[in-house]
């Protein structure tokens, strides 16, 4: 399932995952939402 998460909870949510396999974190963001 793919979850968004806020900048802020990201740390507790690799913890919540590394029991399951180590997480791949995927950055979806547009070019123009980096600037």
């Amino acid at each position: 399932m793919v979850s968004e998460i806020a900048p802020a909870d990201l740390s507790a949510w690799m913890q919540a995952k590394r029991p399951h396999g180590q997480p791949v974190l995927l950055d979806v963001r547009e070019p123009w939402e980096c600037e």
